[in-house]
């Protein structure tokens, strides 16, 4: 930071009158938004939770000294004793954000890449987003903007059950604040919340990873009658020309789903384009190659070694993706 500060008081000249606390604000704009939440969550995590062991750490064998081998406990359950449904303590989501904020990102990034011109068409991006984390959504699409040198307004609605992310949400509308965005986070569980609840001003849908999550927590069993409320309250009132962004793991416990959301919403009167894209981040099988594979399964940021180290940080995309043009 001494040195970015320095550069732009150069830039500035002598004659600047510019106060060191607004040369600060304008070196912290320099670094990208996502960045910053990194940046926010490696000193939490240093400074709360990478002493050796995790105050009150509710790991079913005692801390681990880590988060890491609690991530796996949630995304690879298979001893129901060792498995934890949720990202149920402070520490883990300050990891994962580390961990896989950057992939995440990338992969919203090659998304709107293959809905270009019709996102440019766009007056302004209002994004639903459904089990919404960190927002690598949002993220993702504002980096994706204004690499293109688009710059449209961005309203985000992001709806999380978890109240372990309130705190990274405050600090994602502190990053946000001095930007064309406005941002408004509810905490209510998504199955339940379309029931009864409709949102109409909207262009953009957001489902990352929310489907396998449902069915690591053991109600897929409700996920069909979530399609019909989704439908109904939420993807019938969007606008005219609408986008559905599905990204999920590629495997067949999420991307199975996909089809029954698109059938569904044609049932429902509505036409759809679908874009179908996998990342070839490995030797693939078969029933994983559905549609046209990316160029690149490779991140679209540069990551520290010291950051890559302590959080073996995901470098490159592995997921499946459905872009679904509803009109």
């Amino acid at each position: 930071m001494a040195l970015l500060v320095e550069n732009i008081a150069q830039a500035l000249g002598t004659s600047s009158i510019l106060s060191l606390r607004e040369i600060k604000c304008l070196a912290r704009r320099e670094k990208m938004m996502i960045e910053q939440l990194i940046e926010y969550c490696d000193k939490e995590y240093l400074k709360k939770a990478s002493q050796g062991s995790c105050k009150n750490c509710n790991h079913v064998k005692g801390c681990p000294g880590n988060c890491e081998n609690c991530l796996y406990q949630i995304h690879f359950p298979r001893k129901s004793s060792e498995s934890r449904k949720d990202y149920d303590c402070p520490h883990i989501v300050d990891y994962y954000v580390c961990k896989y904020l950057y992939a995440y990102a990338s992969e919203i990034e090659d998304s709107a890449g293959e809905i270009f011109e019709e996102i440019k068409k766009l007056e302004e991006i209002h994004m639903l987003s459904i089990g919404c984390g960190a927002s690598p959504d949002l993220f993702g699409i504002y980096h994706w903007l204004r690499g293109q040198n688009v710059n449209k307004k961005i309203t985000y609605i992001g709806y999380e059950h978890n109240g372990n992310w309130k705190k990274i949400h405050h600090k994602i509308n502190a990053i946000f604040k001095d930007e064309n965005v406005e941002i408004q986070y509810y905490y209510q569980d998504a199955l339940e919340i379309f029931k009864k609840n409709a949102v109409i001003k909207a262009n953009m849908l957001v489902l990352q990873y929310f489907l396998s999550h449902i069915v690591y927590n053991d109600r897929q069993s409700e996920i069909e009658d979530f399609f019909i409320q989704l439908v109904d309250n939420v993807i019938l009132r969007m606008e005219d020309k609408a986008y559905l962004i599905i990204i999920d793991i590629n495997h067949t416990l999420a991307s199975d789903y996909f089809k029954v959301l698109e059938d569904t919403i044609t049932a429902r009167g509505k036409k759809i384009k679908v874009h179908k894209l996998y990342f070839p981040f490995k030797e693939l099988y078969a029933f994983q190659k559905d549609g046209r594979p990316h160029n690149s399964s490779r991140i679209k940021y540069k990551i520290s070694s010291e950051l890559s180290s302590r959080y073996a940080v995901r470098t490159e995309c592995r997921s499946v993706q459905h872009i679904v043009e509803v009109y």
